[in-house]
């Protein structure tokens, strides 16, 4: 609305607005405050004519001889009541039977029958609870049930009599006491008093509009428009322009200043900036050439580990097991929980295991070791089902923490043919990764990378035919052939060619279909026993036995289905399947860069919107960006000037303390503003590892406690120690738990407490919470607070500093992780932010793997 108009107008009439908006809600808030005054007073009358009503009638049952209808006692009591109705054109009371009370009256034949008159006095019999609200335009109905048992009807004599006559006991609803009263003189008078003050706030907000708007014209529209119009000119790089107001004592001459400085250092940068690129280019590419030497030397130690054949037990020198890595869970059978802190000799045959007692107590004694550093001493193991079986050991000496420790190594030697062939296929594994990774990154379509991958597939597996479905542009639940082949033979399969290219599948539907429904790899090891695979009849008659299919993965969406089949029976294999998905991973990152490329074409139309949106960002930022800029400005120039004396001053260190605050806060401004650039470019890169949710809560929990501490405010963590851990990039989930934590504690008051924990959700996701018992935010305001630059609009956030990104910056980047963020609060009660991480993420458990595969 006023994009257009200059920086000293809008100043006015966001100031105007501000000040409008106050003096409206003050008048909205006395409306209600009055409303609720008048509604409590009606209550409270309402509450002592019932009260009134309460004790004559209570005082009249108890006083009755019989339980006739013409009792004088209760003739009195009807005639009080007729006698106030009749009186009183504003008030109505009567009395009300509960169920067992009138089923006992119509058995005695009693004229005396007062049933409920309304849905009132029903709901307050039904419910037994005090019930009141206004019905109609005028009436206030107010309806207080009678209990057995409870207040007046605590009575031993009424306990008895409703006992005795109508089978009642203590709880139950005797009856209720109503009474009707006219409002409307009241609601009158609340009308006319609201409508006066709300003329005299139209008056006073003209008031206020035309003195608001004289004032910030004569205080800040001219200096401002001309500082503006100076910084417009050096933002463009014209470092020529001159700069006025210099001499002013003033905000407006420090400014100024300031960008007098700014001028000169900018010159002087550009003069430096080319020799600094040159640096730079410099060291970034021995900073490529020394990180693909460090990936390379990292892959190569993991495939060492991951395919070592050995089982590996360490004890210490009284041999008790301290480790037992998985290799050896398989050779013996036992879980390692079960194993350590047990002694060796459980592993080994009965005569074996008193040698190796013997062994160790000589050894002790006598620095005398039998089997240390002899190679492969074949011995008799026992497995946990008591099995034995031959195997090679190697024993060696350490020194760990001062203290001595053994380590052993072994082998099956049974199991040293299928470990050997279990290394070769897992080699020829990593070579097809690596011979598919090229492909796709020297593939130029997807299409290409496809083929090159069905090629790379089935020479390795000697697979006859692979083919390739694709997610339909229409229908993302169905999948469409490809035409994109691999034939070994392509004159013997060419009619179940035609067969698949004629064949679409939805989700569940055939081995496609499945892969689609579960984004897992599927294995089917008899396709014509399958009964559902629509192609089993095809298969049959060509000879074809066994198939499988993964998915084409896209930020966990599948975007294709590659199958391959075989012509001869063969079972599952969990790792083939494994790479397999891993491949699939890969030409889901080829599909990802070409539509990043395609966005980035579209990207560079939007330039000239991001440069009008520089401008209003700019205007947004300039309070917060002036505050800390005339802080070290003004300081500086006191030090520089030595006004209080030498350097040395205390008060010049206090000043230097001051300017260093500003500048830290100058910084962290700086760093959102650039991170949340790097999120609207699409420019956020990910450096994913494996790590320990915990160790990164505790990190970011150590970064905030003196702040927590500072404010009296309680800072604990709920997560459990055997959580499972994550892939993610470290640094950007820090980034997060530390924006969620300083929120919490810059909103919450002296005396609060904040908590952050972690745990599991039963779909697999893992959800990090950061709880605080600060001022919370309102409903329509939850969503607001996503979006950058927001910040809730209460009292308490306006005294704090801050862009408004932080939060907007937790979504961002718990986005980039494909998960979500949650936000749940409560004005004055506080505010708990969710972020979750989706189940592809997580990584299991050691023994939930291993649980996982033998199932």
């Amino acid at each position: 609305m006023f994009k257009n108009a200059k920086f000293g107008l809008r100043i006015t009439l966001y100031v105007s607005l501000l000040l409008l908006g106050l003096l409206f809600s003050g008048l909205a808030a006395f409306v209600y405050v009055e409303s609720r005054g008048i509604k409590n007073d009606i209550k409270t009358e309402a509450g002592h004519i019932l009260e009134v009503l309460e004790s004559i009638h209570t005082q009249a049952m108890l006083n009755r001889g019989d339980k006739k209808d013409n009792n004088p006692v209760l003739n009195t009591l009807n005639g009080t009541v007729e006698q106030f109705n009749a009186a009183s054109p504003k008030a109505k009371l009567w009395l009300v039977m509960g169920p067992k009370v009138l089923a006992f009256q119509k058995r005695e034949g009693s004229q005396e029958v007062e049933p409920p008159r309304d849905d009132i006095d029903q709901e307050a019999i039904k419910t037994g609870k005090t019930v009141s609200r206004i019905t109609g335009a005028d009436t206030f109905r107010f309806t207080r049930p009678v209990i057995l048992g409870q207040g007046v009807a605590a009575n031993k004599k009424c306990l008895e009599c409703h006992a005795k006559e109508m089978g009642m006991v203590r709880g139950e609803v005797i009856g209720a006491f109503s009474v009707a009263l006219s409002v409307k003189e009241r609601r009158d008078e609340f009308f006319q008093s609201s409508l006066m003050a709300f003329m005299a706030a139209i008056g006073v907000s003209v008031l206020v509009l035309i003195f608001n708007a004289g004032l910030l014209k004569h205080l800040a529209g001219a200096p401002i428009t001309r500082l503006t119009w100076v910084m417009a000119k050096l933002a463009e790089g014209e470092l020529e322009t001159v700069v006025p107001s210099r001499g002013r004592h003033d905000e407006i001459g420090a400014m100024a200043r300031a960008l007098e400085v700014f001028r000169v250092n900018t010159i002087k940068l550009r003069l430096a900036e080319e020799a600094l690129r040159k640096a730079h280019d410099e060291l970034e590419q021995r900073v490529v050439e020394r990180t693909r030497e460090l990936e390379m030397s990292s892959q190569r130690q993991a495939a060492i580990f991951e395919h070592a054949a050995e089982g590996i037990i360490t004890s210490d020198k009284m041999g008790l097991i301290e480790t037992f890595n998985p290799t050896a869970e398989v050779l013996f059978g036992y879980k390692a929980d079960e194993v350590i802190g047990q002694n060796l000799n459980i592993l080994m045959a009965k005569g074996h295991a008193k040698k190796h007692d013997g062994y160790i107590d000589t050894y002790r004694k006598t620095g005398v070791g039998k089997i240390l550093g002899v190679r492969e001493r074949e011995l008799m193991a026992r497995r946990k089902d008591g099995t034995l079986f031959p195997f090679e050991l190697n024993v060696a000496e350490f020194i760990l923490g001062g203290e001595q420790k053994f380590i052993g190594t072994m082998r099956d030697i049974a199991i040293r043919r299928k470990a050997e062939e279990d290394a070769q296929v897992a080699s020829e594994h990593q070579a097809l990764l690596q011979a598919v990774a090229q492909g796709s990154n020297e593939a130029r379509t997807v299409e290409v990378a496809m083929e090159a991958c069905l090629g790379a597939v089935c020479e390795l597996t000697g697979w006859p035919i692979g083919h390739a479905y694709v997610l339909s542009t229409d229908d993302p639940d169905i999948l469409l052939p490809s035409g994109i082949w691999n034939l070994v033979a392509s004159e013997r399969f060419e009619e179940f060619c035609k067969v698949t290219n004629s064949m679409t599948f939805s989700k569940g539907e055939g081995l496609p279909g499945r892969v689609l429904g579960s984004g897992k790899p599927f294995w089917i090891a008899d396709l014509v026993e399958d009964e559902n695979f629509p192609r089993a009849g095809m298969a049959g008659s060509i000879g074809l036995k066994s198939g499988f299919a993964f998915p084409v993965l896209v930020r966990g969406k599948v975007e294709a289905v590659m199958e391959f089949f075989s012509d001869e029976a063969v079972a599952e294999d969990a790792q083939m399947l494994s790479t397999m998905s891993q491949i699939g991973t890969q030409i889901g990152q080829v599909i990802e860069r070409n539509r990043a490329l395609e966005q980035l074409a579209a990207a560079m139309e939007k330039t000239e919107l991001a440069n009008r949106a520089k401008t209003e960002f700019l205007a947004n930022m300039s309070h917060e960006l002036r505050t800390p800029l005339n802080s070290i400005i003004g300081f500086s120039e006191v030090v520089k000037n030595e006004v209080f004396g030498p350097i040395g001053n205390a008060r010049y260190a206090g000043y230097l303390v001051d300017i260093h605050s500003s500048g830290k806060h100058l910084l962290e401004l700086i760093n959102d503003i650039l991170d949340v650039s790097k999120v609207e470019a699409g420019a956020m890169d990910l450096i994913e590892e494996e790590l320990d949710v915990e160790d990164v809560i505790w990190d970011a929990v150590r970064v905030v406690k003196g702040r927590a501490d500072n404010g009296a405010i309680a800072l604990s963590i709920e997560v459990d120690r055997a959580f499972p851990r994550l892939r993610a990039d470290s640094t950007r989930v820090k980034q997060i738990l530390l924006n969620l934590l300083s929120n919490a504690l810059k909103f919450t008051p002296e005396g609060g407490s904040v908590c952050i924990g972690a745990e599991m959700e039963q779909d697999g996701r893992m959800a990090i919470a950061v709880t605080d018992t600060g001022i919370g935010i309102s409903q329509h305001e939850q969503e607001k607070v996503l979006e950058p630059f927001i910040q809730a609009s209460s009292g308490l956030a306006r005294r704090h500093e801050g862009t408004g990104l932080g939060l907007y910056l937790v979504k961002a980047l718990i986005e980039e992780h494909t998960g979500s963020v949650e936000i749940t609060s409560r004005l004055d009660h506080g505010t708990t932010v969710t972020v979750y991480f989706p189940a592809n993420r997580v990584i299991p458990k050691a023994n939930e793997v291993n649980e996982a595969v033998e199932g």
